[in-house]
């Protein structure tokens, strides 16, 4: 056994998020949800999969989440497959194989016909390969409604949340406390991430800019730090957000 482990929810936040799509499903006449996700905005396009599997991989990925039975994960990257197993909560996490939709379509096709919600942006290719593979199953636009489960947060997702905004914290103080003349703005990305690292903050993002603070020509903070060295009588516009 693996004498290491990744942060994650209890499996009692899990199962009441499970059954909150189940009935979800439930209410809709749907048979399964599709969620269809990608690595875009610094993985949290991810966040409709991390919801039930606590999975933000760094590519495309796919969960089918049936009315009845177990989920199944579908990660689309080989080499990324043993991560994505040991931090999966969801037991049949399973390469995509060569043709993701293919692969996709062939497990729906082992849970039945029916109609299935697509929750997420699905690519055009995707979508072509399910419907010549799934002619007898209709797909329909179930994203909004899966997206309102994560609204309401439980008591144990505004704790996660608070550490969260810690992070956000620990990193503001450590501007306010090494911040000097002579850095260049691309390496206050440092002085973030530095300050939230050792208690296993992952970043988001630092949009950082600076001006001097009697002659501004900036108003809002950049989200590509530029090599602008730091005088004396500047004044620094961010905005930060770790996980």
């Amino acid at each position: 056994m693996a004498d290491f482990s990744y942060p994650r929810f209890s499996p009692q936040e899990y199962a009441r998020r499970r059954n909150a799509a189940r009935d979800l499903m439930g209410a809709e006449g749907l048979a399964a949800l599709l969620i269809c996700t990608d690595s875009g905005n610094s993985r949290h396009n991810h966040a409709d999969l991390h919801y039930l599997a606590n999975l933000l991989p760094r590519h495309e990925a796919y969960a089918l989440v049936p009315l009845e039975g177990e989920p199944t994960c579908f990660i689309t990257h080989f080499n990324h497959v043993p991560t994505a197993q040991a931090l999966s909560v969801v037991e049949d996490t399973r390469y995509a194989g060569e043709e993701p939709a293919r692969t996709v379509a062939a497990r729906a096709l082992e849970l039945g016909r029916g109609r299935i919600g697509l929750v997420g942006r699905a690519s055009y290719q995707d979508y072509l390969g399910w419907r010549e593979a799934l002619p007898d199953v209709t797909l329909v636009d179930a994203t909004r409604a899966y997206r309102r489960l994560r609204i309401v947060k439980s008591a144990e997702e505004l704790e996660w949340q608070r550490r969260a905004a810690h992070f956000c914290d620990l990193a503001a103080a450590a501007l306010e406390r090494e911040l000097r003349p002579g850095l260049r703005e691309f390496e206050l990305a440092n002085i973030v991430e530095s300050s939230y690292r050792p208690e296993g903050g992952e970043p988001h993002f630092a949009y950082i800019s600076s001006t001097p603070m009697r002659d501004s020509t900036v108003s809002v903070p950049s989200q590509d730090l530029s090599d602008r060295v730091i005088r004396a009588g500047d004044v620094l516009n961010f905005e930060i957000s770790a996980s």
